[in-house]
């Protein structure tokens, strides 16, 4: 946390407050904020990265997509979920048209779509956004002139996911598919 506040405050001072550098450093200061638990700081500092990376860069500019999905998340971890969800489904549509469907980006976004549908109950349409997430994930497991260990650690990320997802199914008494993404997980 010192050194991302020490780093931010450089970059402030060094490159001006609307330098693209200077952004990415709010944003990581941001997500640190939030990772231990200082949400309503981080959530402070998000918005204010969004507006500046907004009018710098633009709506659908990749930095300012990974902004907006990190405070989506965060007004996920307040309960704030009605804002979180319109953000999220935002997010993910700009994420489709400028990225494409199977980006590692969009495929975040949409996984955290899928968690915050289930958080506010609304099962099926996470349920809906799975196939298209394993989709994608295999799709970047199976890129070709990857090694074993790149794979592994490209894969990583995602087998959590898959665990997750799985539960999913389990709940909505659709065990083969369950059986399927645990067996994919490993």
């Amino acid at each position: 946390l010192a050194l991302m506040e020490q780093t931010r405050k450089l970059m402030r001072a060094k490159l001006g407050e609307d330098n693209p550098a200077t952004f990415a450093s709010m944003n990581n200061l941001a997500a640190t904020y939030s990772h231990l638990g200082r949400h309503d700081k981080a959530l402070a500092l998000m918005e204010q990265t969004r507006k500046l990376m907004r009018a710098k860069l633009g709506e659908d500019h990749p930095p300012t997509l990974a902004s907006m999905n990190n405070l989506a998340n965060t007004y996920r971890d307040l309960g704030q979920h009605d804002k979180a969800l319109a953000l999220m489904e935002q997010t993910l549509k700009l994420m489709r048209a400028k990225l494409g469907e199977d980006h590692p980006s969009t495929l975040t976004s949409m996984n955290n779509l899928a968690i915050t549908y289930s958080d506010l109950g609304q099962h099926g349409k996470a349920l809906a956004l799975i196939p298209t997430i394993v989709s994608g994930a295999e799709k970047l497991r199976t890129l070709p002139g990857l090694g074993i260990e790149q794979r592994q650690s490209l894969f990583a990320k995602y087998s959590d996911e898959y665990q997750w997802h799985a539960r999913r199914y389990v709940r909505a008494r659709r065990p083969d598919e369950a059986f399927n993404l645990g067996d994919l997980s490993k």
